[in-house]
């Protein structure tokens, strides 16, 4: 018999973090989930197992990934510069590195923001110059821990994939998701969608150590149905 898939998700009751346990549940994982307040989780499956903690503390990051073969952050401060000031996405990611070495395990998928620059990058679009040139003075240490979070992935030996992604919407069923390397052309993404391509990351091996963006487009504007 196949063995199942188990993977750790951190932030598991924010936005994308319930869309990504529903998702990797929906695909036949078992779920190890961080959550600050287990109560907030909304989901009640046999293969999920709610941990209640924070990243910011590596004996809990190293019993929740105790078994699993990869891992998937949606961590950050959202736009709480107070939460930003305490670098919570730089601090989870020093933790997983550790704990992953440790335990060796390889695969990490890390959510970030669409204003996180890399030497590639183009502005060639409206979106790339309002986040790479107007977001970074409303941001501040919101954008300064994630570049942090950023540096430590490009130092790691970990198979890492970080997924740049500008702001939430809820749209199913009427966008698409598009993967660009260098620069993105809308100033959104689908909640689903976004949660659909993390946890297809996790078997994936097509965007390692590198960044990319996920954005989305609606149908209606590209001619799809």
């Amino acid at each position: 018999m196949k063995q199942k898939k188990k993977i750790a998700i951190l932030e598991a009751t924010g936005l994308t973090g319930n869309a990504v346990v529903r998702e990797a549940l929906l695909r036949g994982c078992d779920v190890h989930a961080l959550a600050h307040t287990p109560s907030k989780s909304r989901i009640t499956d046999p293969a999920l197992k709610v941990l209640e903690g924070s990243s910011d503390d590596l004996s809990i990051v190293l019993e929740l990934l105790i078994g699993c073969c990869a891992v998937i952050s949606t961590s950050g401060p959202g736009f709480d510069k107070a939460i930003a000031r305490k670098m919570v996405s730089t601090e989870a990611t020093r933790n997983v590195i550790q704990a992953m070495n440790q335990l060796k395990i390889k695969r990490y998928v890390v959510m970030s923001g669409a204003s996180v620059v890399m030497p590639a990058d183009k502005t060639t679009s409206f979106a790339n110059i309002i986040t790479r040139f107007v977001f970074p003075f409303l941001l501040g240490d919101v954008l300064r821990d994630k570049y942090s979070e950023y540096e430590l992935l490009k130092l790691s030996n970990l198979d890492w994939t970080l997924v740049r992604c500008p702001r939430l919407q809820e749209a199913e069923g009427l966008s698409r998701l598009v993967i660009q390397h260098t620069k993105h052309t809308t100033l959104w993404v689908d909640k689903t969608s976004l949660a659909e391509f993390l946890v297809s990351q996790v078997e994936s091996d097509k965007f390692l150590r590198t960044g990319i963006f996920a954005f989305s487009k609606l149908r209606r504007d590209d001619g799809l149905s």
